[in-house]
């Protein structure tokens, strides 16, 4: 599953943790294609 690999990469771009509603954002396409997949 590469959804956490990815917000852990950004995560050490930014040098912090991400707004949660970044992070969501960053999150849905993920979760919306894991959806359609299942």
């Amino acid at each position: 599953m590469a959804a956490p690999v990815a917000i852990a990469e950004r995560d050490d771009c930014r040098g912090g943790p991400l707004p949660l509603d970044e992070l969501l954002a960053a999150a849905e396409p993920v979760v919306l294609r894991e959806i359609g997949r299942a």
